[in-house]
């Protein structure tokens, strides 16, 4: 059988963070049973279309996936069980802000099948907290790992951003130094981009609020890199940090590009070298009517390009061997004059039968990468 990853997005927060341009909703709380009956036809359907895959991963995100009841999660995490074959050891991961977390609340996503918790920590100082809108305390953080803990979860992630307006150098230190004390198995840390639409994007527009500047970003990152190094986390992807054997098996899925059903309010999924893409349209959604909004089937060269550009972010790059046993043809002699070009420029490091980013490289992931698609 085939491998499969499953991704399920829950849209609900309990207010919009000022950088979020996600596909959320806040105030509509009350939908939530509805949505979940839907996610569940929609799973249980899937599987009966599906039968040639055994599921490996499951991740709930969002969104607040932690606003969800137990018995919510327990629902989905049951759809999926009683649709598709599952592996022994399936990662179950769910995201979380860390108010949102009650002990009884973790001890019933435990039960429900989660073992996998996602927190969205993004800064150990109030002030940025604050900053960015955030519903959480630097104690919430403290407190929901304690809790985590006790309970039974023994694989713990954190999210953090870097290139906060405002932001030292000294205060990131201090945020990685406090998150290397927790004792997690494995972090995730981006740098902040300001998007159109979001309060921070009207801010800057309206001179309100001043982006961090580059190379206060690049220093950052070299020091994330530097000191989590220090601390035995091993950066595997470019913005993604474990101890061995902690690292995200869903996340590798869409890093090495492969394949995977999205569920849920706008939730992408690519099969059979096709995406297809839900409605964005929460009202539509519920209704159960053509969920399915639009599909794209991807030409050998697209799915080799965003093979190379995805496989690229990882720590240990890619394998032109297995590229070529893959697709069928040498990217070493098809990408030539990128990888000789970025291999000049010290970004790109070929070896014998790998290619993969210099740390110079990593910081530049996009500009480099941008050239194989």
């Amino acid at each position: 059988m085939k491998s499969l990853g499953l991704y399920i997005h829950i849209p609900f927060c309990p207010y919009r963070c000022h950088y979020c341009d996600f596909l959320i909703f806040t105030g509509k709380q009350e939908q939530i049973p509805h949505y979940i009956d839907r996610l569940a036809a929609d799973i249980e359907k899937s599987g009966k279309e599906h039968p040639e895959y055994r599921v490996n991963s499951i991740f709930i995100g969002g969104g607040t996936p932690s606003l969800l009841a137990a018995p919510h999660i327990r629902r989905i995490t049951e759809a999926v069980r009683h649709s598709f074959e599952v592996v022994a050891d399936p990662e179950i991961t769910l995201e979380a802000n860390p108010e949102t977390l009650s002990k009884e609340k973790l001890a019933g996503y435990l039960e429900a099948g989660v073992n996998r918790l996602s927190l969205g920590v993004q800064s150990t100082h109030s002030s940025h907290l604050q900053l960015m809108g955030r519903g959480h305390t630097p104690a919430d953080v403290r407190e929901a790992i304690r809790r985590a803990r006790q309970v039974g979860f023994k694989n713990l992630s954190g999210d953090l951003i870097f290139g906060i307006p405002n932001q030292t150098l000294r205060e990131w230190e201090e945020t990685l130094s406090e998150l290397f004390s927790w004792n997690l198995d494995h972090f995730s840390a981006y740098s902040l981009q300001i998007e159109e639409g979001t309060r921070f994007g009207h801010d800057v527009g309206k001179g309100k609020l001043t982006p961090s500047d580059d190379d206060l970003q690049a220093e950052m990152y070299e020091r994330l890199f530097e000191l989590s190094a220090e601390n035995n986390l091993r950066r595997y992807e470019i913005s993604n940090f474990a101890k061995p054997g902690f690292e995200s098996r869903h996340n590798l899925i869409y890093w090495n590009n492969e394949e995977y059903l999205g569920f849920g309010l706008g939730a992408v999924s690519y099969l059979n070298g096709v995406r297809f893409w839900n409605t964005k349209n929460l009202d539509r959604y519920l209704s159960g009517n053509e969920l399915t909004v639009g599909s794209e089937t991807l030409p050998l060269e697209k799915r080799v390009g965003e093979s190379l550009m995805l496989g690229l972010r990882l720590d240990d790059g890619i394998s032109l061997s297995s590229f070529r046993n893959r697709f069928g043809i040498d990217v070493a002699e098809v990408y030539r004059e990128p990888i000789e070009r970025f291999v000049d420029l010290k970004l790109l490091d070929k070896q014998k039968d790998r290619l993969k980013l210099t740390p110079k490289g990593a910081f530049i992931a996009n500009e480099v990468l941008k050239a194989f698609v």
